[in-house]
């Protein structure tokens, strides 16, 4: 009889399922920066349907079904993650993706309605290298690593409103913020020409050194400000919420004023947050105004976490430090990417080569009357001191009138060539202007 201790097995196994969850949903890689489902859902709207997803929008249902074969976790969590992804400007979306200004939000619509697609921006720079990228075994079937972009995609946000990554996994919690990936790419640049002081990040309304620790520590407490302004001497306009208050708090603070019919309260928000409030004595906008300024101020605690891509384990990383880890990842595809293309013009050249070789014993042998394929391909394999396999791919792929026709001067590919080489010689200065094509 073996007796063993539940309480150890037990906390064995949690433990095993905590790292689980952390690494293939919760947490953000170091690299991209993306959830595992966030990087499915690129994938399967870059590979699925066809390949629509890339540039035509396409139901969501259907990106969704695709991401379902990689991602066995329900529709309900790929969807969510496919609204944040819109309102952070990853994917184009049309229809209702939902509502979040003003004093409510408002939910999206069914995935049967809504429809979108790769911002395009991003497709134009990630296209070049997406299948350069290193292949894992996943939970179903082989996927991407990570998306090779020259920034990490799970920190951009180009949408309306200000963007965090948060996710609560077994005994961590990551809240990062996100910033615009013109902003991004400049960053990158000057961490790629090692400046001592890169240009230090903006972000939603906040004091820039807060955010700078942040960005160089992973880290660290930012204070964001909202917006408002008088319209009148008797109404005053919100137009903007700070991170962390919610349009509910407006309604609580003001709830003693709204219940005594001392002020009214009038939501006109579209896209944007415009709250309207309107009192009916100036001293009564007075107090007002006072209680709206504190709640304009609000603090957010950042603690930047990911899957570390070595170990596999929860690490905090700097927003500096994924830039560079990412930056890392790009390059091995990158250099993968050119590789093959050069591989290509090489393999190509040598063919060219080859052909124009062939052309006086191709004429020769067409002399014959009777033409033995084989026996020709032999003769001129040793006329050209060259394997009997090179000249039969050549003649099988091509008409013999090709052959005697093809222009077979390589000054064009060995200038392309020689770009190639250039670009994986010195991929920083390449690189970089990519960066630049950030909007």
């Amino acid at each position: 009889m073996i007796i063993v201790d539940v309480d150890e097995i037990i906390l064995e196994y949690y433990s095993r399922f905590g790292e689980e969850a952390n690494q293939h949903r919760a947490i953000p890689s170091g690299i991209d920066y993306l959830k595992p489902v966030q990087r499915k859902i690129i994938e399967a709207a870059y590979n699925g349907v066809n390949g629509a997803g890339r540039d035509k929008l396409v139901k969501s249902a259907a990106i969704i079904g695709d991401t379902m074969k990689a991602h066995p976790h329900g529709d309900g969590s790929i969807y969510s993650a496919m609204v944040t992804m819109v309102s952070q400007g990853l994917l184009k979306g049309k229809g209702n993706w939902g509502l979040n200004a003003g004093l409510s939000s408002e939910p999206p619509a069914s995935f049967r309605y809504t429809e979108c697609h790769i911002d395009l921006n991003i497709l134009n720079i990630i296209k070049m290298t997406f299948k350069s990228t290193i292949f894992i075994e996943g939970e179903s079937s082989k996927e991407a690593m990570y998306i090779p972009c020259p920034i990490p995609l799970g920190l951009i946000n180009n949408g309306i409103e200000t963007a965090i990554v948060q996710g609560v996994g077994v005994g961590v919690s990551v809240k990062t913020p996100c910033f615009r990936s013109i902003d991004l790419a400049n960053r990158m640049i000057d961490l790629l020409n090692k400046k001592s002081t890169p240009k230090k990040m903006k972000w939603d309304n906040a004091n820039i050194n807060e955010v700078d620790t942040v960005v160089t520590t992973g880290k660290g407490s930012i204070i964001t400000t909202g917006e408002y302004k008088m319209l009148n001497e008797l109404e005053l306009c919100i137009t903007k919420l700070p991170i962390g208050c919610s349009g509910s708090r407006i309604r609580d603070v003001l709830n003693e004023l709204l219940e005594l019919k001392q002020v009214v309260i009038r939501d006109e928000s579209s896209l944007t947050t415009r709250v309207i409030i309107k009192c009916f004595t100036r001293k009564k906008m007075e107090d007002v105004e006072k209680i709206v300024k504190k709640i304009m101020k609000s603090s957010t605690a950042f603690n930047v976490l990911v899957s570390d891509p070595e170990s596999g384990k929860i690490k905090r990383f700097s927003i500096d430090e994924i830039l560079t880890t990412n930056m890392l990842y790009y390059l091995k595809a990158y250099n993968s990417y050119y590789n093959e293309i050069k591989v290509d013009i090489i393999t190509k050249m040598e063919e060219l080569d080859v052909i124009q070789k062939m052309k006086p014993y191709l004429i020769e042998e067409m002399k014959n009357k009777i033409i033995d394929v084989d026996k020709s391909i032999k003769t001129i394999a040793e006329k050209l001191n060259s394997k009997i396999g090179v000249i039969e791919e050549i003649i099988s792929k091509h008409s013999i009138k090709k052959l005697l026709t093809t222009n077979t001067d390589t000054n064009e590919l060995k200038i392309k060539l020689d770009s190639i080489q250039e670009k994986l010689d010195n991929p920083k200065d390449n690189i970089i202007q990519i960066l630049k094509q950030f909007k």
